[in-house]
Formats: structure tokens, sequence, C-alpha cells
């Protein structure tokens, strides 16, 4: 779909069903926006957020180049609260929203999955969600070179922002 919001929606289904297969009901943020100001992304909502409730399991952002787009988003296995609080210099009031507003991939009854568990999940939920077929191949040299020119220009991006 054209547009940041309406790919950001079509993406993230696939995203919902790559969790649901992971066992999290996840969906798209439903939780209050919190603070843009905020020193780090997890304490604050973004339309392509998807939370358990109204804690935060996942990220995403977009970079779009011509007709083309590349969307980055987590599944965070766990994290050390304390570590990342201190790493984005968080006051006393933004480590405890930041300990009670996100939960990760640890918290699944099944116990903490594999990076394996994790890509088949990927994998099953945009192929269910979107509608599309997976095959593994090796990349063309042509597709090589694209995905390295895209690189090229996204991290150009990236310095610009």
């Amino acid at each position: 779909p054209k547009g940041v919001t309406a790919s950001y929606r079509w993406l993230c289904r696939g995203v919902e069903a790559a969790f649901c297969a992971l066992g999290f009901d996840a969906r798209i943020t439903r939780r209050p926006r919190g603070s843009a100001a905020a020193s780090a992304c997890y304490l604050h909502a973004a339309r392509a957020d998807l939370s358990v409730g109204t804690r935060k399991l996942s990220g995403a952002a977009q970079v779009w180049m011509g007709h083309a787009v590349l969307q980055h988003g987590s599944f965070v296995l766990s994290r050390d609260v304390e570590r990342e609080a201190t790493a984005f210099r968080m006051d006393e009031g933004e480590r405890a929203a930041f300990a009670g507003t996100v939960v990760t991939l640890s918290a699944r009854r099944q116990g903490v999955p594999t990076r394996h568990e994790v890509i088949e999940a990927i994998r099953r939920g945009f192929a269910q969600a979107l509608g599309i077929t997976f095959c593994e191949c090796a990349l063309s040299h042509v597709e090589t070179e694209r995905a390295r020119e895209f690189a090229r220009a996204a991290a150009d991006h990236t310095r610009r922002a």
C-alpha cells in the first residue's frame, strides 16, 4: 500500500501473526502515547508499535526510497532494564515507567524461543497474513548489488536524519 500509515498496517499484519505463532496476542498499539521527548523510544507509543495489552513488545521504523520501503522491527528475546535505563540516561521516573511498559519474548509461557523458532514464526506469519510464499535460494548478482545499493542509501539517509 502507498503511504506510511497504510504500509505499517499492512506489514504489521505479518508481524502480528509471527508473534501469535510465538504465543503472544500482539496488536498494533492501543496504549497511551506517552512523551515523544522521552529518553528511549520504548517510553512512547508510535503508530507501528506492537503491544500485548498496554505493554510494548515491538517497535518499527521505515525508510522509503522511491516506491520501495524497508521496514525494521524488533523481536526482543530479553532485556536488562537497568542497563538500558543507564544507557539512555533515564531518570528514576522514566526508569520505573520503562520497567512497567515493556515485555519481551522471555515472558512466553513455553520459555524463551530459539533464534530458529523466531525466524520460522516470522516466515509463517508473513506467509499467512500477507498471502505470500517464501522460497530459499541464493541471491543473484543483480539482487546482491541492489541490496548493497539500498543499504548504502539507507545508511546515507540515517546519517542525514
